[in-house]
C-alpha cells in the first residue's frame, strides 16, 4: 500500500488509507465498490511494506526493538 502520486497529493498515509477503505479517489469519484476494512488498510500499510522491504525484523509492527513512527489517529 502507498502511492506515487506525490506530483497530485502530498505524501499523506491517511489520505490514501481512506481512498482505500471508502474506494473513492480524489474529487471523491468513486473508483471501486471492492473496498477494503480499516484493519486490512493498515496492516497493508506496516506489515505488508515492511515484508516487501524485507525489513519485517526492523519494521511492520510495534515490538521492542523495532523503529518505529506512531499517529494517534482520533475516532
Amino acid at each position: 500500500m502507498g502511492t506515487d502520486a506525490t506530483i497530485i497529493t502530498p505524501v499523506r498515509p491517511s489520505i490514501t488509507l481512506n481512498w482505500a477503505v471508502a474506494g473513492r479517489m480524489v474529487g471523491c469519484f468513486k473508483v471501486t465498490s471492492q473496498t477494503i476494512g480499516r484493519e486490512v488498510d493498515l496492516i497493508a500499510y506496516t506489515h505488508s511494506n515492511a515484508y516487501f522491504l524485507f525489513q519485517e525484523s526492523k519494521l511492520g509492527s510495534i515490538e521492542p526493538g523495532k523503529l518505529a513512527d506512531l499517529v494517534v489517529f482520533e475516532k
